[in-house]
């Protein structure tokens, strides 16, 4: 065993697998961050506390679908969330979501740069306090 490190870096990855535990994934080099760095939510302005809006990108009554896209998001670098709601006739939705932001216009923005980059449609919504 040598003493100097491989000439190309090893590193390890968890993968979400929802039927087990995780798995290990290992790579001959690392994986180039997405694109998305860009498209990263803004930090609520000083002094304004707590974030005003998000973006919903699919509401499904499946809650295996909603987690199907969270994870596919999430492996390209976004931070996805879901909220599970019913509503008036008692129908249980599972909204897939992304980001919280400071202003509409940011939230706009985000959801243009999204649409171009994934072709994923979003919704601006007002998160309630």
């Amino acid at each position: 065993p040598s003493s100097q490190p491989p000439s190309s870096p090893r590193i390890q990855r968890q993968e979400v697998n929802p039927a087990g535990p995780p798995v290990a994934e290992s790579t001959s080099r690392p994986r180039e961050a997405p694109s998305t760095r860009l498209l990263a939510p803004d930090e609520p302005a000083a002094g304004d506390a707590e974030p005003k809006y998000t973006l919903q990108v699919a509401a499904f009554r499946e809650k295996k679908r909603a987690q199907k896209l969270l994870q596919d998001l999430a492996r390209k670098g976004y931070e996805p969330y879901i909220v599970s709601t019913d509503n008036s006739q008692n129908e249980s939705w599972h909204l897939v979501r992304i980001g919280r932001f400071s202003s509409a216009e940011r939230a706009r923005r985000y959801a243009q740069l999204l649409k171009e980059r994934e072709n994923i449609s979003a919704l601006v919504w007002k998160l309630r306090p």
